[in-house]
């Protein structure tokens, strides 16, 4: 009975822990892209790829 109530646990915090991971890991994926390119909000259409250009300067 201890292994069930326990296998219930880890399924009953498996969408939360799924939800923190999401909203911890996308912004920092997304400030790598946004780091790598010139994106710019004002102009969503028009993004290039620059690597590590922006570091050289």
């Amino acid at each position: 009975m201890n292994k069930q109530i326990r296998r219930c646990a880890l399924w009953m915090l498996l969408p939360a822990l799924v939800m923190i991971l999401f909203v911890s890991l996308y912004p920092l994926l997304d400030s790598i892209h946004m780091s790598f390119t010139n994106k710019n909000i004002l102009k969503p259409g028009n993004v290039k790829f620059v690597g590590l250009g922006y570091c050289r300067q």
